[in-house]
């Protein structure tokens, strides 16, 4: 009586095994070309953890909210010059006004002043541009890189899919977890660095001083952002409501 191949035949399972090693070794060549196109990605920069996406260190790490007390009839302007971040120099103003009469805080009408002149203070905005190269913000575009890691987990888990192949696991399910797994790292890793990136400008605008009206004993307090420099005092420049004069108040470090 002739013998029909059984599903535990030696010779089948010899069959039946050679095209997912051949599956593998293919899923495998492809996985340490991702990684070595993360690397370039990175441009020879550290390894990133993936697990760092979701958020982005603060730009301003310790900010301060200090104001001076109102001072009977008196303006009084307070400046504290922050560590310099990247290619800006936060400054710390606050401004309290003990007159009867009202002033009109004006952000963009504070001037940074060194010896070859005053600069005016930049937008927060422009002011994250600018800080781009400085570690706490450069965490925010690093995090979001697809780093060495990721490609070497593909790698990883694209061995341990042969692996399984040789003994005896369906291939679409493993191929699609393998590939799924892969795919989602790379592609997760932009959104995490875009989402870090708006915390960042986020906070920095948060911050920053704001257009304010100052009553009697009000205060307003906030940063304002300069190009980085050595600057030796800051000028704020103040509208008197009742006038509407400008008047000038200088403020050292």
């Amino acid at each position: 009586m002739p013998m029909n191949d059984s599903p535990t035949s030696p010779s089948t399972q010899s069959i039946r095994a050679t095209p997912a090693r051949r599956l593998a070794s293919r899923l495998l060549l492809v996985a340490l070309a991702l990684r070595e196109s993360a690397l370039i990605a990175v441009g020879g920069g550290a390894a990133i953890s993936l697990a760092a996406c979701a958020v982005a260190p603060a730009p301003i790490a310790h900010p301060d909210y200090a104001v001076p007390t109102p001072v009977e009839n008196q303006v009084t302007v307070t400046a504290t010059r922050g560590r310099t971040i990247g290619g800006v120099t936060p400054v710390y103003v606050a401004i309290s006004n003990g007159d009867q009469t009202a002033r009109r805080v004006v952000p963009r009408q504070i001037f940074a002043v060194s010896n070859a002149g005053r600069v005016a203070a930049i937008p927060p905005g422009e002011a994250a541009r600018l800080a781009g190269g400085a570690k706490e913000l450069v965490g925010a575009l690093e995090s979001g890189a697809a780093s060495a890691a990721a490609g070497g987990a593909l790698g990883a888990g694209v061995g341990a899919l042969a692996g399984a192949f040789e003994g005896g696991a369906r291939p679409a399910a493993l191929l699609g977890g393998a590939v799924g797994a892969g795919v989602g790292a790379f592609e997760g890793a932009p959104r995490g660095a875009a989402a870090a990136r708006r915390q960042a400008n986020q906070q920095l605008k948060s911050l920053a001083l704001r257009p304010a009206r100052l009553d009697y004993n009000f205060s307003a307090s906030g940063y304002v952002f300069f190009p980085a420099g050595n600057y030796n005092w800051v000028e704020v420049l103040l509208v008197n409501t009742e006038t509407g004069r400008t008047e000038s108040y200088r403020a050292l470090w």
